[in-house]
């Protein structure tokens, strides 16, 4: 699990993952199947963003769903 706020700088490999977007706390969240069987569901809340990835899309969907906010996010 990874929680960025606007400052932070991270890498995601989206070089041949397949691509899809569902709906996940109230916004559109990217999810990118790795060919190697990873699974990261990336989306944003005001000035954070979260990166949930694991190796079952059930169980990092599961672990997505679970967060909460626990501070108001600008």
């Amino acid at each position: 699990i990874e929680v960025c706020d606007i400052n932070s700088f991270s890498r995601i490999n989206t070089e041949k993952a397949a691509i899809n977007f569902i709906p996940l706390h109230g916004v559109e969240a990217t999810i990118l199947r790795q060919p190697y069987g990873d699974v990261c569901i990336i989306w944003s809340l005001g000035d954070c963003w979260f990166n949930v990835t694991g190796d079952d899309y059930e169980t990092t969907l599961a672990v997505a769903q679970s967060m909460e906010a626990i501070q108001k996010i600008n």
